[in-house]
Order: C-alpha cells, then structure tokens, then sequence
C-alpha cells in the first residue's frame, strides 16, 4: 500500500499555468468558498487516474482545457513570469496536463501522468514514459486503484444515488467492487450454449423413444390386418339383407299413404262446396251491412249538424242574456248617479237659498243702518255759535295752509291705501272662493279615483276569470282532441286485434286441457303468492324461427309451474290432489341446483346458440331457464350441429331449427311427430297476449268514453267567457268616463291650485302696503297735529276741549264708523252675490248632467227591450232544434239496433265459415303431414339406394341399375353433412328412381318381411361388427413402415450420442463460470457484510444522557436469491438509535447520508484502495452527524488507508491533519492553493 503524495496540474479546467498541490497527509480536507475550484480538484484526481471525461462534467476531453485567460484577456501581474510550460498566449493554453505523484509503502515513487491537447487527444505517461491506457491502468490495479469500480473515490451526489439506489443497483455496485461483472458477458454466453444443447439432447431423446414406440405399433398392426379381412367380409353381407329390408319396409308404407291422401281428398271437395254457399249468404249480409252503416253516416252527420246549430243559437241566448243583465245593471248603475245628482242638486237649492236669505239679511240691516245715522248726528255732534264758526274756518284754514304739503301727502298715501285695501279685500275673496272650490274638487276627486280602484279591481277580477275559462276552454278542447285521437288509435288497436285473433282462429287453438290448466293456474296464484306460472307463460323465443328447437329442448317443462319454493310446490300439488284436478310438474326457483354454463359456447360456431341466449324471459327467471336448457345449443342446419358434436367431440345436446336433435350421447332423433304442435303453444301463447291485450283496450276505451268532457261544459265556458267580455267592456267604459272626470277635475284642481299661489303673494304685497301707508299717515298726521294745535291752541280752549282733534275727531269719528259700516255691509253684499252665482252655475250644470243621464236610460231601456224579444225568439228556435234532434236520434237509435244485429248475424256466419275452413285446413294439413311423410320416404328410399351404389352395397333389383342414378343426380341431392335417414332429398329426383329402380325382395323370407322389430336387431349386429372393424383398424402399409422405422432409429441413436456429449461438456462450462462469478460475487458480499454493522454502529454511537446507556444503530445486507445472488438485488436495511425499522425511502435525509455513508466505507474495505477521496459527503448532516463522520475518518485514517475530503463545514474539517485552500485569484482569473498543516505551517 502507499499514500497519494501531491498533485501537479498545468491548465486545468480553472487552475491557470502550472501549480502544485500537495503534499496529502493521512487525513487532508479541501476547503474553499463556493466556484473557488474545489470540484476540479476532485476531477483532477479522477482525470489522472482514467475516470472518463462523461464524469468529469464536460462532454469532451478538450472542455477540460483552461480557458480563463482567453476571457479575462490574458490578464497578468507585473510579477508573473511566462515560460514555455505555460502554453500561454492570446489565444490561449493548447493542452493541459495533471500528475500524480503517488508513494509506495517500501519508498518508490510512481509518477501518474495523463496529458490532453486542443484537439482532444489524450497520452497517458508513467515515471514518464508514453504508455497506453492498459498498460496505465495494470499500474494503477497493482495499487488495488480500481478505475472501473471507483474504489478511490466519492463524487458529489453519489451519497445521496446511493442512499435511495434498488436492490439491483446495489447488486450491480457490489459486481463492479469484486470483479464479477467482468464475467457476466461470458456468464450468459454460456448459459445460453448450455440451455441450447441440453434442449438438442432432449429432443433427440424423445424422438428416440418415439420411433421405439412405432416399432412396436407396426408389429401389432400387422396382426390385425388378417382379422380385419374377415370381418368387412361379413359387415357387407349384413348391410345388403338390412338396405332389402328397411327399403321392402318403406314401399310399404308408400302405399298406405297413397290411399289415406285419396280418401281426406274426398272429404275436402264436400266441406269446400258447403263453405261456397255459407260464403255467397255472408257476402249478401255484408252488401246490407254496408248500406245500414252508410245510412247512420249520414244520420250521425245530420245530428251533428242539428247540435252545433243547438250550441250555436245556445251560445247566442247566453250572450243575449248576458247583455240583458249588463243592461239593468247599467240602467240600475245610470239611476245610482241620477239619485246622487238630485242629492247633489237638493242640497245646491238649500244652499241657494241659504246664501239669499243672508242676503237679504243683510240688506234689511244696512236699511235699519242708514235710519239709525239720522238719530245719532243729531244727538253727538256738538254744535257752534257763527263767530266760533268762522274763527274755526279761519284758524282752519290757516292750519291747512301750514300743513297743506303734509296734508297732500297724507291724501296721497290715504288713496292709495285705499285703493289697495278694495284689492286686497277683493283678492281676499277670491282667495276664499278658491279654497272652498279646491276643498270641492279634492273631495270629488277622492271619491273619483275610489271608484276607479273599485272598477280597476273589478276589470282585473274580470279579465282573471276571463282568462282562466279561456285556458279551461283550451285545455277542455285539447283534452277533448286527444281523448278522440287516443279513441281512434284504441279503436284501430282493437281491430288490428280483432283481425289478428280471426286469423289466428283462437276458438280453434285453445283445447279443453289448455283451458284447465290456465284457469288452475289462476286459482292458484290467486291462493298462493309463490306461484308465478307456467314455463311457457314465462319466457318465448326472442325469433319466430327458434320455435320449434326451443319447444324441443324444453320439452315437457313447458307446461311446468314455477314457484318460490318447496313448500309452495307441496302446498299446490295438495290443493290439486283435494281438488282432483289433475298432476302438474313444478319447479321451486330456491331449490333446483343450477350448473354453471359453459362460455366458450356463446360464440363458440357461427351459426350456432346456447338455447338459454335465444329464449327471452325476466331476470328473476335465468335460474329455472337455466336448469332446462343446461349447455343446450340450437343450431342453423344440420352441418353445424354435427361438427360440434363430431368433429369437436362436444358432448352437449344440440338442436336444429327444423327438429333434429343430436343427444349428449350421439344419438340422433328426428321426424317426431308433434313437433309443430308443440310449436305453435307459443301462438297460443301470443294469441292469449292478444286476449289481454283486447280486454285492455276494452277498458280503456270505456274508462275514455265516461271521461269525454260533455257539450254542456264546453256551452257553459262560452257563455262564461260570453259574459266577462261585455263586463269589461262596460267595465272600461266606465273606466273611460271616470278617468276623464278626473282628468277634469284635477285639471280644475290644479287651476285653483295656480291661482292661489298666484294671489297669495299680491294679497300679502297688499297687506304690507297698507301696513306701510297706516305707518306713514300715522308720522305724518302727528305732524300736522302738531302743528294744528299750535294754531288752535286759544281755540281750544274757548270750546273747552284738550285739542282741536278732539272736536274733530268726535265729528269724525261718527262719520268714519258710518263710513266703515257702510263699506261691512257692501263687502258682505258682493261676496253673498257672487258665491250665489256661482251655487246657480253648479246648479245649472247638476241639470245637464241628470238631462243626459235620463236620456241614456231610455236607450239602454229601449235595447234592453230589443234583446228580450231577440231572447224569446231564441228560445222558441232552440225548442224547435230540439225536437228535430231528438228525432233524428231515435232514427239513428234504430239504424244502431239494425246495425249490431246484423254483425252478429255477420260474425255467427263467419264462425260457422271459419269452422268449415279449420275443418278444411285440417284436413288439408292432414294431407300436407302426409305427402311431407311421403316425400320423406322417398327422399329416404333414394337415399338408401344413392348409399348403396356410393358404398357399393350391391342389393339385388329386378329393373334398373344402380349405376343409372346420375353424377348431377347425386350432386342435386346429396349432402356429405347429412344424416343418413334424416336428410330429404329431392322429390322430383326420389319419384324418377322409384319408377327407374325395381327392387327384388326374394332374399326376404316372410318372417323377415312382417317383423317390424326387425331395425334395431340389424343395427345391433351391425353395430358389433362395426365395432369389432374399428376396434382392430388396421394399418396396411405396417410391413413397409416396419423397415423404414428400423433404420430411421439406427440414425437417431447416433445423433442422440453426440447431443448427450455437447450438453455434457456445456454443462461443465457453465459450472465453472457460475462458480468462479459466484465466489467473486460471494466473498465481496460476505466481507460487507460483516463489516457494515460495525461500521453503521461506529458511525450512530450515541447517548441520551451524560451518564446514560450507549446507543447505537442497526444496518445489515440480505440477499433476494442466494443461489445466484448477482441476478437478483441486495437489499440494505438501517436503523438508527432508538428507532423501529422502516424502509430507507422513510429515513430522515442525515439518516439516510449516514447509511449510505457506512453502505460506501464497507463496500470500499473490500479490496480498499490506498486513498480515498469524498466531495462534500456532509452536505446533508447536522452537526452530530458531521463530528461522528470526522471522528470515524480520523480514527481510520492511517500510513495504509489515506483520506482527502472535500467539505465546507469547521466542525468536519478542524479534526484533518492537514487543510488544502482553494480560492480564486481574480486578477488572473485562476484557482489557487494554499496548504496548512493544523500545527500552524503555511505551503504555498
């Protein structure tokens, strides 16, 4: 063993020029921040040691290359030197090149050198010398470095592969580490030689013992060919006295049949001229048929015609008297309103005269007024003496004079006031007559729109009913049409059936026993809910052309009764025993055992069904069909029936669709009679379908016929609908009339509205000024006061009064209060007068108003009198319509009677006609069985004699030959798949033969001729004869295959010989290579496996406390096949400390990094390599986990086993011996190294 010293690199990947790195101590670590080149070192190593360029992450060799320089521009330092080794120039280094320089353990030095130049060749040189890759590698082997199996080194992510790699990869990692995949190739190389020779030698053995076999088949064979002889001998003779025998037999029966067919003839002419005559008094009956039912056409025509004339005029006496009520209510509505108006108009008049009695009030106390003024002047005023007079003139006038600008203003101001005091008390008036008219119209118009709602509430009530009779009325005429076409499709139904139930003669089909077995099977499903019917009832062929083969293979289950159970069938069998009613098969669903049926026979051969697919029936029923038909099939034609049963030896019973049947034991049956019979039950059974179908019908088109909706409902919503159309159309006129009155009124309404709006503010305008004007007079008049009092203050006081006002005012005073009331009394005067014009406006307009209305009662009275007599007349017509109705009735009545007499007249004689035809029929169908029996016999007879010349049965005939039956004969007749008897042949072909063909009997004695029995005995003995035949079948040809077989068995056994060898001398090859691929495989297993516990427990030693329990994992190898263990996987199982097993996809990701890292240190103590170098192996670990790593490696690492390690983590790297730097240099763009030893030396 030996140690990797350093590593020498010139341009390499990112290392620019040449650099030395190195020396590698025991335990060395590769640090450096991330993109420093860390990873190129590992390639490095891997590139010096012949790990190929595909995993070195480039695609080609010269990727390997330097490149830096190129792109940073050949940048340098002023201290860089550039020598020829460098490669270097602008466009850059043109080859790299990597040494390792590797020292063994007795103190030689081995220098690994691996050179690449720009092109991509790659020189490998050792102590350098060129050498080739083989010669490169045995080196490298010589130090147990094994380039294949990578046993030096651990790239980055190979932990992880591992980690989660199959049971197959792991096979394939332990092949590469101990060698024996270099021997897989010639493994199955060989294996391969092995199996083929041993499968020669195999072959020629059998067919060795095979040709033994013949050998002694021909020696027997050869016996039984003399036997054979004889016994064809005695088989011919048989065959010819049995072919004389069943062909007397059959002429025989010839004749027999002729005669009966003459006789059955003679009866058909006498019923056939009976069933002209009954047929000429049908067809007289039908002529006065048809004419009776063209009478009741015409008559129900002529009724229909009278009804809706009825409905007609019925429908003009609702709407005429609809209109009468729509009248009277009308008239009785107009009289509502004339009472309301004369109300109205009674209480204008009492407000009239209301208004002029306080009218006249008031001019009797402006009367009494005016004499009162006379009296009070003469008592109040006081009165002055001429000087006192004319002083008080003259102080006066001097008084106006100083005040006469004062006193303009004040006329002014006065007048104005007053002016605007008539205006305001003008407006004022009207104001008032505004709100009471507005009061009015407010009133009326609630009333209005109150009588609007109520009528809008009753348009809509009205158009709601009118709208649901209509869609009644609808629905009564939908529903009316399609209960008349649901009528007419029963009806048309119920005579489809009629037909088909004459065609079928239903009388005729129905036979005593069928009719008692239906009704006992009545009573008992009426007794007994466990009874569901017969077989026949319960199920039918899904085709016509299945009947009769279905009807075979159920045979005598047909009239079998199904039920629930067992006790259910003892229950029914004891009700029939007391009631002596008969015996009857039954089958209980819950009892039978049902065998499973076989698939391959639902699509086993065209032309070919299993019975149970061609019947149809209720899911409930599938066991009971089932336990019938078994594996039954029905077949197309007889071909397909015998090649199932023959050719494919199908031990099944199988039927064909005319009746043939071939039983599980071979035995083939065919001809029976009442096959048809027996068929046609499934008419019978559609025949009583019809039965249900008809009573059905029958109902339904009773249940129709009480559900018509009658005239008299369709009448009532005409008239109904009659009627809410004049309801609303009075309805709306009323509506129309409203709406304009209250379009007036609120017209009106808004008018008033406007005004006294527009009033209101000119009346308050007003109400200030004179307010204004009061303010001025009042400054003014205490200016003139003022100045008057100086003026009359001597005066004053000769008359003894305080001021001159007083005087004057006392004798205004009076003036001013007759003046006041003088204007009271004329205000009050035009406001009566006014308001009682406008009372005798209203008045005037409630005259109208009653005027037109009065008028509108003499029209609607002079219609309403009109329409009574229109309604009289109505009446006395509907009577009269009536009357002819109903006597076109009860003519129609009588056509009816007439009618339904006369079909069953019609139908009695058609049942006497349709006996004389089944009579007819029966006969017919007598003589059709019997030329059917006839023709069969011939076919049979020619086919015996078409067998006989075919098998050259040579019978004895008195005319003819049987030479004479023709090539086109045979083939028109004969098929090489039909049976023997079954088969009919052409008739026009048997009749030819027979007159042709003269047979003589003479070889028949009497006692053969009358022994009937005679078939089965010939069979019998035939049949053992035959037996004996086939029994020895004898091979001919025996003596020529006898010598043949002698020499071909001579040749196989030296064949045989050298085969045996060859497998032989394979067999041992095979060993040898399987044992040497074995032991290599083994004994790398075996030393993994032991190592792999101590390695995994080493790697997981951990404690729970500081003084607890050691604790460590559990991992072991176990292999799939231990026979050959490298063609199955290796499973690798690990379970850390204080943790259940659980497969490795299951482990935490450490766990996992852990276990392949125990998995890699025990495979790699195989056959270990001197160093061992891991990239970043710790990526995935925690702390715990990293130190348990670097202890293990620092603990195994020695002078023997050397470890470099790449990592990026303190807690790993701070226990190496030594630590290799890598960092980048940007200034020349390269990766640099630095080397410390942990005891503080720097290497550059």
């Amino acid at each position: 063993m030996g140690r990797l010293f350093k590593l020498e690199l010139e341009n390499f990947k990112s290392y620019k020029g040449h650099q030395v790195i190195g020396p590698f101590y025991n335990f060395s670590c590769i640090i450096g921040p991330n993109g420093a080149g860390k990873s190129n070192l590992m390639d490095a190593i891997s590139f010096v040691l012949g790990v190929k360029s595909s995993q070195l992450r480039s695609s080609h060799l010269k990727d390997l290359i330097y490149r830096g320089g190129a792109i940073n521009n050949s940048v340098s330092s002023p201290g860089d030197t550039i020598t020829e080794t460098d490669s270097t120039n602008s466009a850059g280094p043109k080859k790299a090149w990597v040494m390792a320089e590797y020292h063994t353990t007795d103190g030689r030095v081995l220098k690994f050198m691996r050179v690449i130049t720009i092109n991509g060749a790659s020189e490998y040189r050792f102590n350098g010398k060129v050498t080739t890759y083989e010669k490169y590698n045995k080196e490298l082997e010589k130090e147990n470095i094994l380039v294949k199996a990578k046993n030096f080194l651990v790239f980055q992510g190979d932990v992880e592969a591992i980690a989660s790699q199959s049971p197959r990869d792991l096979t394939r990692l332990i092949e590469q580490v101990s060698g024996s995949l270099e021997l897989k190739e010639e493994y199955e190389r060989l294996k391969e030689e092995q199996e083929k020779a041993t499968e020669d030698s195999t072959y020629n053995f059998n067919k060795k013992r095979g040709i033994n076999a013949e050998m002694k088949q021909f020696k027997k064979q050869k016996e039984e060919a003399e036997n054979y002889k004889q016994l064809t001998k005695q088989l011919e003779d048989l065959k010819v006295k049995y072919m004389l025998w069943k062909l007397y037999q059959m002429d025989k029966q010839i004749k027999e049949l002729k005669d009966d067919i003459d006789s059955k003839n003679n009866q058909i002419n006498e019923k056939a001229e009976e069933k002209k005559q009954e047929e000429v008094t049908l067809k007289g009956m039908k002529k006065d048929l048809s004419i009776i039912s063209n009478s009741i056409i015409h008559s129900e025509k002529k009724r229909k015609n009278k009804e809706k004339e009825i409905n007609s005029r019925k429908l003009e006496r609702i709407s005429t008297k609809e209109q009468i009520t729509n009248c009277n209510e009308k008239i009785g509505q107009v009289k509502k309103n004339i009472e309301k108006i004369q109300q109205d108009y009674i209480k204008q008049s009492d407000a009239i005269m209301e208004l002029e009695d306080q009218l006249n009030k008031v001019n009797n106390a402006a009367k009494i007024f005016e004499q009162n003024i006379q009296n009070k002047e003469k008592s109040e005023i006081i009165k002055l003496n001429s000087n006192a007079m004319q002083q008080y003139n003259k102080l006066k006038e001097h008084a106006r004079i100083k005040t006469l600008q004062l006193s303009q203003e004040i006329e002014t101001i006065q007048r104005k006031k007053r002016v605007d005091n008539e205006s305001h008390q003008r407006l004022k008036g009207k104001i008032d007559e505004f709100r009471i008219r507005q009061n009015e119209l407010n009133t009326e118009l609630r009333t209005l729109n109150s009588q609007k709602n109520n009528s809008t509430d009753e348009l809509e009530n009205f158009t709601r009913k009118l709208n649901e009779n209509k869609k009644e009325l609808d629905e009564v005429i939908t529903q009316q049409q399609k209960t008349a076409l649901m009528e007419k499709e029963l009806s048309d139904k119920l005579n489809d059936i009629h037909e088909r139930l004459m065609q079928a003669k239903a009388d005729k089909l129905e036979t005593h026993r069928d009719y008692v077995i239906k009704e006992t099977i009545k009573r008992l499903k009426k007794i007994y809910p466990g009874v569901h019917g017969r077989v026949l009832d319960l199920c039918k062929p899904i085709q016509r052309k299945y009947d009769i083969a279905v009807s075979i293979i159920l045979g005598r289950n047909l009239d079998a009764i199904v039920v629930d159970d067992n006790k259910t069938a003892i229950e029914c069998i004891q009700y029939l025993k007391e009631k002596r009613i008969g015996s009857s098969t039954f089958i209980p669903i819950n009892s039978i055992s049902v065998k499973p049926i076989n698939e391959k026979y639902r699509s086993y051969v065209k032309g070919a069904h299993l019975a149970i697919d061609v019947i149809q029936y209720d899911s409930i029923y599938e066991k009971v069909i089932q336990f019938i038909c078994g594996n039954s099939m029905v077949c197309d034609d007889l071909s397909i029936a015998k090649d199932i049963c023959y050719n494919r030896k199908q031990e099944i019973k199988v039927v064909t669709l005319n009746g043939v049947v071939i039983h599980k034991t071979g035995m083939i049956t065919g001809g029976q009679s009442g096959i048809s019979r027996q068929a046609k039950r499934w008419e019978e059974k559609q025949i009583e379908e019809l039965k249900v179908m008809k009573d059905d019908l029958d109902k339904k088109l009773n249940e129709i016929a009480r559900s018509k909706y009658k005239t008299s409902r369709i009448d009532y919503l005409h008239s109904e609908i009659s009627s809410y159309q004049t309801k609303i159309t009075f309805v709306k006129q009323d509506l129309n009339t409203l709406e304009k009155r209250i379009e007036s009124s609120q017209k009106e309404a808004d008018y008033v509205l406007k005004e006294i709006a527009k009033l209101e503010p000119l009346s308050s305008k007003l109400k200030i000024d004179i307010n204004n004007a009061n303010y001025k007079i009042d400054v003014t008049t205490n200016k003139i006061n003022a100045i008057t009092d100086e003026v009359f203050k001597d005066f004053c006081k000769t008359i003894k009064v305080n001021n001159i006002r007083e005087y004057e005012e006392n004798q205004q005073r009076i003036t001013t209060e007759i003046n006041e009331k003088r204007l009271e009394f004329t205000t009050q005067q035009s406001k009566l007068s006014s308001q009682l014009v406008f009372q005798k406006d209203q008045m005037k307009e409630l005259e109208n108003r009653k005027e037109k209305l009065n008028d509108s009662i003499s029209d609607e009275e002079e219609l309403l009198a009109n329409l009574k007599i229109d309604l009289g007349d109505l009446e006395s017509n509907i009577e009269k319509l009536e009357a002819n109705s109903k006597s076109i009735m009860d003519v129609l009545n009588e056509q009816k009677d007439t009618l339904r007499k006369i079909k069953d007249s019609i139908m009695s004689k058609e049942k006497d006609i349709n006996k004389i035809s089944s009579n007819i029929n029966s006969l017919e169908k007598a003589i059709t069985d019997i030329d059917t029996s006839l023709e069969k016999l011939y076919g049979e007879r020619y086919i015996i004699l078409k067998k006989c010349k075919m098998n050259d049965i040579n019978i004895p005939l008195l005319k003819g030959k049987l030479s004479e039956l023709m090539d086109n004969e045979i083939e028109t007749s004969y098929n090489p798949n039909s049976m023997d008897i079954d088969q009919i042949a052409n008739s026009q072909v048997s009749h030819d033969n027979n007159k042709r063909l003269l047979i003589d009997y003479s070889m028949l004695d009497n006692k053969l001729r009358e022994d009937k029995e005679m078939n089965q005995k010939f069979l019998d003995e035939m049949k053992r004869v035959t037996a004996e035949c086939e029994a020895i079948i004898p091979n001919m040809k025996a003596y020529e295959k006898l010598d043949e077989t002698e020499q071909k068995l001579k040749e196989t056994n030296k064949i045989f010989e050298i085969s045996r060898q060859k497998a032989k001398t394979a067999k041992e090859r095979f060993n040898q290579i399987k044992e040497k691929r074995y032991n290599l495989f083994y004994s790398a297993f075996k030393h993994m496996e032991s190592k792999i516990q101590p390695i995994y427990e080493e790697l997981t030693r951990t404690r729970t406390s500081a003084n607890g329990p050691v604790l460590h994992g559990t991992a072991y190898l176990s292999l799939e096949d231990s026979e050959e263990p490298y063609l199955d996987g290796v499973k690798y199982h690990a379970m850390p400390p204080a943790k259940t097993f659980r497969d490795m996809d299951h482990l935490s990701g450490g766990e996992k990094t852990v276990a392949a890292l125990a998995l890699l240190f025990a495979i790699h103590s195989y056959q270990p390599s001197p160093f061992f170098v891991l990239d970043e192996v710790d990526a995935a670990l925690d702390n715990a986990n990293v130190m348990r790593v670097a202890s293990y490696v620092k603990r195994h690492a020695s002078d023997d086993f050397q470890f470099v390690v790449i990592s990026l983590k303190n807690t790993f790297y701070e226990r190496a011996q030594a630590l290799v730097g890598i960092y980048r240099d940007r200034e020349v763009n390269s990766s640099k190294v630095l080397t410390l030893k942990l005891d503080g030396e720097y290497e550059n």
